[in-house]
């Protein structure tokens, strides 16, 4: 192989391996754009379904790790998506800072105000 083809053997790997990462990267935002990223989507679908509704019955931290117990995750993915969906005022928190109980706020059935 002379050293003319090595160079467009390179070219053409450097090439792929651009557009590998742009591909990459477009997926990423497109994730980021929905407020979602795969390991942190499951998670809150699972608070979702499982965190009470009221702030009467609301949860520790340490109850809703108890609630988890059948999904693989990790304590800084737990915290993250609790605070994302209290961001997105999907969950509500009450309590002091360090020992906060998490409730979802009920979702309204369409037609009512």
């Amino acid at each position: 192989m002379n050293l003319f083809s090595q160079l467009q053997s390179a070219g053409a790997q450097s090439a792929r391996e651009t557009a590998e990462r742009q591909r990459q990267q477009a997926e990423w935002m497109e994730r980021k754009a929905k407020g979602l990223s795969k390991r942190r989507s499951g998670l809150a679908d699972a608070l979702r379904r499982r965190l009470p509704t009221t702030a009467d019955t609301a949860i520790t931290l340490d109850e809703i790790r108890a609630l988890l117990t059948d999904i693989d995750y990790i304590d800084s993915g737990l915290s993250a998506a609790l605070s994302y969906g209290v961001n997105a005022k999907e969950f509500a928190r009450t309590g002091e800072k360090y020992s906060y109980c998490y409730y979802r706020h009920p979702v309204a059935e369409k037609g009512s105000s």
